[in-house]
């Protein structure tokens, strides 16, 4: 049965029509009035943590510069879309504005040769879009002037990125004349689409349709040109904020969920029904139709942040999942909300898609996709990982909105590194494990069972079929005494599997490969933040994350505005480290290379440590070396030299050197030599011998399941 109606009252739905018109008309700007944001931290779910202060206030509205009310009719029989749009944009910039670009994205299923299936088969068949078993299209059919000026003859299909004649992803139409600086236009647009299916995380999947990236799109104008690049394989969106009012008419006997507040629904009288939901302060507008879906409400409620309600579209063969994807999304929302602040809209909407489809473990503005097998033990933490992933989108992505095209690592690994923060506060560490005789060993067995419903047993973490790499790269083995196995361990050999092919930032589709792209974008950067908060400390480095977030929220912050942050809050000028990290592809390396000590006539010890930087990249070292009586001698090199020595005359003798000893330098591509002992021991390899027999007990115990 189909949920009722959730109406404003009354004076509220003339009130959204006024704010939307003084989007959309220029000559009614006004500014919107929503309910202010809360910030701060409440009680916590798992553990008490406080936020810390920030060094600015974040915006409390958008600049309204894309802004549209569409009317769309879903023809689940036809697979196609029928849409209406009114479309205004606001130049924001100091130039003169002559034409306007906008992005189809759905052209990029239109056909074999369009750049996106061009570079997937470039990948050897890999990646999103890969498996497509129908095309689909988005066909404009008008577009004109608010006073019925056409502008379908200027209509023009552009390849900025590469001159792919058969790539239709980006359009442009010229204006009849320049639009100034404060001005805005107006354009009327017909369009149809037909829906592909399975199809980058998008289109339908028997009768589940979840529909993204779905109507024509302006893009972004910023310095003093038009950044809307066409789809790539390896990219996802960028688009400015604005206000959406959409109406979307489906059969009656779909559920729909969308972007934002639903504020009217009518029915009719010939087997459809109508919603219209609407959003402000948003860039992008997403929703689903799903004839077979459970629909599970739930209200977020905490002292000192926005309350919010949580609509749940859960898959019938999934409702078991219904409360681990609650308490996942709640502590989403207390964690995100305590340590940048709260979460600033009304509702979110999570999404269990339905099985089969490519719709899992996306993100849009108010509302993601999250997914599971048929069946998942709760150690697993599936549906409970993607679920906080996706939401911690809602901030990177949905309102520190930066350009992923270029940018990717600003949302992705930022949001990483956040999302694994919380999976280890509330389920403990990332990496499941036994502990057999006072030794600590990861739990996996090496196939992969994750997909077989029946056999709660762990994924195999291993990339590739390298066991000896995989091994190597194990917390037990290269992580110096003291160094357990959490977030920042995952993250770190995650990036090992190419830490030189490329740097950071750069444009997704220009990467060596779609493995690079991706370890540069997740892995890289998260064990980059992690090795930043290891180094400033958790209340400063909690600092220059919080006041990131609310520095740039609503607005559209690039690598060099992270950094400007980071300078400022911690009082440090780290340039030259992001030049080498975020902007280079240096090796990451420092060791201690040896500990010697003799003995003198004198009964003096005289002790001896080497420090050498075995990569590219510079970066200070702080040195502390424990004598034989407990005392310990701090010392601080910058790096830049490829070696230096310290020398001690004591009574006692050196016992250890170890670099920042508990505070691990995480892009650091070999840990094992980040310290140094006096007497030899057999601990590293006795863990290494106990690892491999305890690799194949596992391996036994698996197959004598057969016998």
């Amino acid at each position: 049965m189909r949920r009722g109606p959730s109406f404003l009252p009354t004076l509220s739905v003339p009130a959204i029509a006024v704010a939307l018109s003084a989007a959309l008309l220029p000559s009614t700007a006004t500014a919107p009035s929503t309910e202010g944001v809360a910030a701060g931290g409440g009680p916590a779910l798992a553990r008490p943590i406080s936020a810390p202060p920030a060094l600015s206030q974040p915006a409390e509205f958008s600049d309204h510069i894309a802004n549209y009310r569409i009317d769309v009719r879903l023809l689940p029989e036809e697979k196609e879309l029928v849409g209406t749009q009114t479309m205004s944009w606001k130049n924001t910039s100091s130039d003169p504005v002559e034409d306007l670009w906008f992005h189809l994205y759905w052209n990029a299923a239109k056909n074999d040769q369009s750049t996106f299936m061009r570079e997937v088969r470039g990948l050897g068949g890999g990646g999103r879009g890969s498996g497509i078993e129908e095309w689909g299209w988005i066909d404009v059919g008008r577009i004109e002037l608010a006073d019925g000026t056409d502008l379908m003859p200027t209509f023009e299909f552009l390849q900025p990125d590469d001159d792919n004649a058969d790539d239709q992803t980006v359009f442009r139409v010229q204006l009849p004349g320049p639009l100034g600086p404060g001005e805005q236009v107006v354009l009327e647009m017909d369009w149809t689409s037909r829906i592909p299916k399975g199809f980058a995380r998008t289109g339908y999947y028997n009768d589940f349709f979840f529909i993204v990236q779905w109507f024509p799109k302006i893009g972004v104008y910023e310095n003093g040109a038009w950044n809307c690049h066409q789809y790539h394989a390896s990219t996802e969106y960028y688009a400015d904020f604005g206000v959406y009012e959409v109406t979307i008419t489906a059969p009656e006997d779909y559920q729909i969920g969308a972007t934002g507040n639903r504020v009217n629904e009518r029915d009719n009288g010939d087997g459809t029904y109508s919603v219209t939901h609407y959003q402000e302060d948003v860039h992008d507008f997403a929703w689903l139709a799903d004839r077979d879906v459970i629909i599970v409400e739930d209200r977020f409620e905490e002292p000192g942040l926005h309350p919010v309600d949580i609509n749940l579209f859960l898959q019938p063969e999934h409702s078991h999942y219904e409360e681990r994807y609650l308490t996942a999304t709640r502590h989403a929302l207390h964690y995100f909300g305590a340590w940048y602040g709260s979460y600033p809209y009304d509702v979110l909407t999570v999404v269990d898609p339905q099985p089969g489809s490519t719709a899992g473990g996306m993100e849009y503005p108010t509302l993601f996709t999250g997914g599971a097998a048929y069946w998942n033990p709760e150690w697993v933490l599936s549906p409970e990982g993607v679920t906080i992933h996706e939401f911690g989108h809602q901030f990177w992505y949905g309102l520190v909105a930066n350009n992923e095209f270029e940018h990717a690592w600003l949302d992705e690994g930022i949001n990483s590194y956040s999302e694994t923060k919380i999976g280890e506060i509330v389920y403990g560490p990332a990496l499941p494990a036994y502990e057999v005789a006072g030794l600590t060993f990861q739990r996996f067995v090496p196939v992969n069972l994750s997909a077989v419903p029946v056999l709660p047993l762990p994924p195999w973490r291993g990339r590739g079929t390298d066991a000896v790499a995989f091994f190597r790269d194990l917390a037990l083995i290269t992580f110096p005494s003291g160094v357990g196995q959490g977030a920042a361990d995952q993250h770190r050999r995650g990036y090992l599997a190419g830490p030189t092919a490329d740097q950071m930032e750069r444009d997704g589709w220009d990467f060596f490969t779609r493995s690079s792209y991706g370890l540069n974008s997740y892995p890289r950067p998260a064990a980059f933040l992690e090795m930043l908060e290891s180094y400033f400390g958790d209340e400063l480095w909690g600092r220059v994350m919080r006041t990131y977030y609310e520095r740039w929220r609503f607005r559209h912050p690039t690598g060099r505005d992270f950094l400007a942050v980071v300078n400022e809050v911690t009082g440090e000028d780290m340039t030259e480290l992001f030049e080498q990290v975020v902007w280079g592809s240096g090796l990451f390396d420092y060791g201690v290379d040896y500990l010697i000590t003799d003995a003198t006539q004198d009964d003096l010890y005289v002790s001896q440590v080497a420090l050498r930087r075995y990569g590219d990249v510079v970066f200070p070292v702080e040195l502390v070396v424990t004598f034989e009586d407990g005392s310990t001698q701090t010392e601080q090199w910058d790096g830049e030299y490829r070696w230096t020595k310290f020398q001690y005359e004591s009574s006692f003798p050196a016992s250890r050197a170890d670099i920042y000893p508990g505070r691990p330098l995480w892009l650091d591509a070999n840990l094992s030599n980040d310290g140094a002992i006096a007497e030899p021991t057999n601990a590293p390899a006795k863990r290494l011998t106990m690892t491999y027999l305890f690799w194949l007990q596992n391996v036994l115990h698996w197959f004598s399941q057969f016998a």
